[in-house]
């Protein structure tokens, strides 16, 4: 693209500087050489009035007596010897006529004969004698006195002048202005470039770093650089240095801290899974014990059969949450009004087993556009430990219903509720969602980050470290799916209530 293409707002400063200088040079000289034109020429206009009206009245007092009497030979003389007294005007001619413009002597009797009539160009371009001006289109000037005697014209005077040598003064001066302010131009604009390139360096230098930054690469700037310029440029580049050690010294500690974090987490992970595991099998081993010894009764075998299902089951369990929470679907699943109906079947053992009351409400039919395993998985979680948290006898409550475009569960148990500092954790907005509305909700939950509004240092720990795996699992899935969670506990009842958006078109044969 050429440069005369590009806005001028683009241009580098190195360029615009020198631009500016050259145009600010060309303004003055324009300036300059018009006022010092105007002033010679009205010196050399003062110059020619001031001779050729001393030539005239000069020989107008001379000719004057010689006019009154015809005496042509006179007239002659006089026009002669006031050529030599006046050399420095250039006379191209001189003509004394009558008044009524019969030439009666001209110092060029030959072009211009005595007794002829003045050529009508020269009356034309006659004029008042203190009317004096040059013009660059006209090389000579005629000038016109009018002889008179006791208040009547009895002649006149006409004087041809040769200003060519003016003219070619004034253009001498001209060129001479024109050359000498273009070559100003031209080594003012030249060191203004270099002059700028200078002192636009350090910028440039800054600028090249600041490039490479965009590229995650931080690099000090060298000591040659920064010691090449003067104190003001050194403090800055200085600084940068400063900034550019800290930012890679917190770059490598927030590596360090995420390799030390994957770690951390890792270890949570495998710690939660020997937990979770670690239960069930220590009694399905026991189960085996008892089979070792009691295979020949029904009754024990048909029990410890029944309970090693159930340990089996509750390892899956465990083993499908950490699936769901750290291994992503490519395909996902509507959610189906079956899921929910797998959901009570895979709970009757343990409602059975506590003896728990279990009410159940699903309120819409068909299917709904949001991820049916990781809603399924949610509702899991929240129901067995609402049935751990209920204990034998206690009463259970799972309600499910779609609004608007969100879809709302809500499962309560009975019992010893939440431990108010945990519901606190719960409920903190720490995402800046806000809490879903509905019965018992309060606030959106942080899912697994730190409770930052604790006032107790030691309770402000990861929630995975605060809860069981269940519930921290179901805060991942709860926020993976952009939605909310809320947990209250009053008059020996816990609620937890989650909000999830359904997508556009969200239900399907939903009622």
């Amino acid at each position: 693209m050429s440069l005369v293409r590009i806005h001028p707002a683009s241009w580098p400063i190195t360029l615009k500087i020198p631009l500016v200088v050259a145009l600010l040079m060309i303004a003055i000289g324009g300036i300059t050489t018009e006022r010092v034109l105007s002033k010679l020429s009205e010196i050399q206009d003062q110059n020619l009035k001031e001779l050729s009206g001393a030539y005239l009245d000069g020989l107008s007092s001379a000719v004057l007596p010689h006019v009154l009497r015809d005496d042509i030979w006179d007239i002659f003389d006089a026009i002669e010897r006031s050529k030599l007294l006046f050399e420095n005007l250039n006379i191209n001619s001189t003509i004394v006529t009558g008044p009524d413009n019969i030439i009666l002597a001209a110092s060029d009797p030959a072009t211009l004969p005595t007794e002829s009539v003045v050529p009508d160009e020269y009356l034309v371009a006659a004029i008042p004698d203190d009317t004096v001006a040059i013009r660059s289109d006209q090389p000579v000037v005629r000038l016109v006195k009018n002889l008179d005697f006791q208040g009547q014209t009895v002649g006149k005077m006409m004087v041809t002048l040769d200003v060519s040598d003016q003219l070619a003064e004034r253009r001498s001066v001209r060129f001479a202005l024109v050359g000498t302010i273009a070559a100003l131009t031209v080594l003012m604009a030249v060191f203004g470039y270099l002059l700028t390139r200078r002192m636009a360096r350090p910028m440039q230098i800054l600028a090249e770093h600041l490039e490479q930054s965009k590229d995650g690469r931080f690099t000090e700037i060298s000591t040659s650089d920064t010691g090449s310029f003067g104190k003001e440029v050194s403090t800055l580049f200085n600084s940068y240095n400063s900034m550019v050690r800290a930012v890679n010294e917190r770059d490598m500690l927030a590596a360090t801290l995420h390799e030390e974090e994957k770690l951390a987490g890792l270890g949570r992970l495998a710690a939660a899974m020997a937990h979770e595991i670690n239960n069930p099998l220590g009694g399905m081993l026991n189960v085996l014990e008892t089979l070792k010894r009691h295979d020949d009764k029904p009754e024990i075998r048909k029990k410890s059969i029944n309970m090693l299902e159930r340990g089996l089951k509750s390892i899956g369990d465990v083993v499908q949450t950490s699936l769901a929470a750290y291994r992503s679907r490519s395909a996902k699943r509507n959610l189906g009004e079956k899921d929910f109906v797998d959901l009570r079947q895979l709970l009757r053992p343990e409602i059975h087993r506590r003896a728990q009351n279990l009410a159940w409400n699903v309120d819409w039919r068909g299917k709904l556009a949001i991820d049916g395993t990781s809603v399924r998985q949610i509702a899991l979680n929240l129901l067995l430990n609402a049935s751990k948290a209920a204990g034998h006898g206690g009463q259970l409550s799972f309600r499910s219903a779609v609004e608007g475009e969100e879809l709302r569960i809500v499962v309560e148990n009975s019992g010893a509720g939440i431990p108010e500092d945990l519901l606190h954790c719960l409920n903190c907005s720490k995402g800046g969602k806000a809490p879903p509305s509905g019965d018992n909700s309060n606030a959106g939950i942080g899912f697994w980050d730190i409770c930052a509004d604790c006032d107790n240092e030691s309770k402000r720990l990861p929630l995975e470290d605060r809860v069981g795996l269940g519930l921290w699992v179901t805060c991942r899935l709860v926020q993976d799916l952009d939605g909310q969670l809320g947990a209250a506990s009053s008059d020996g009842v816990t609620a937890v209530t989650v909000v999830l958006p359904l997508k556009r078109g969200a239900a399907k044969h939903a009622a």
